[in-house]
């Protein structure tokens, strides 16, 4: 189980939300020579959904292998796709990172596998909260984390808890408030006064 899986489970999720997503590789390999060639845009998102209610998302899908780690680093999110994110937010586009677990051991595991779809900006807030004690967000910050990290609750189970998904059905379910319902955002737009941003 890899990053591709999760972002194809994360390309179903958008379609059972009435999204037409399309899923963007990050290179392509040359038919001729077989070498990679990097996308034409650079840092762009794993997937692209657009919406016939209003602008489209941009979901960059990232994995925290805890087979290798307890943590997930910040640099996972290179400076490109950061900058990407920046110039969509402005230009009035809704983007999330879409977080998930993989090689999760079965033995002491209650929780399984999981999956976070965070807004790009609540994203950014919460690496505020860690970086004054290290570069990356444990999955539950217990023995052997930083003190603060522990006291604080300074972890992806306690900080994102409202933007866990829940696996039902053989399928993932996103959670309600969540800026990714369309019927939401549609409600949002008929109080929102002209100008001015809906969500």
């Amino acid at each position: 189980m890899n990053e591709g899986y999760v972002r194809g489970e994360c390309f179903s999720l958008l379609r059972r939300l009435w999204y037409t997503p399309h899923r963007l590789r990050d290179a392509i390999l040359c038919p001729k020579c077989g070498t990679k060639v990097l996308p034409m845009v650079s840092g762009r998102s794993d997937i692209i959904a657009n919406s016939a209610y209003g602008p489209g998302v941009y979901v960059e899908v990232k994995v925290l292998n805890l087979k290798a780690s307890k943590s997930f680093p910040f640099s996972a999110i290179t400076e490109e796709q950061r900058e990407y994110f920046r110039r969509r937010t402005e230009e009035g586009f809704r983007c999330y990172l879409a977080l998930g677990t993989v090689n999760v051991p079965k033995k002491g595991n209650a929780v399984g596998r999981q999956l976070w779809i965070v807004d790009w900006d609540e994203w950014l807030f919460t690496e505020g909260l860690i970086e004054p004690y290290q570069q990356s967000i444990p999955l539950i910050a217990g023995s052997g984390f930083k003190k603060e990290l522990q006291e604080g609750e300074l972890d992806l189970i306690h900080l994102l808890a409202d933007y866990e998904c829940s696996w039902e059905d053989g399928k993932w379910h996103l959670p309600r408030p969540h800026s990714l319902w369309q019927s939401d955002y549609r409600l949002s737009l008929i109080d929102t006064p002209i100008g001015e941003k809906a969500l």
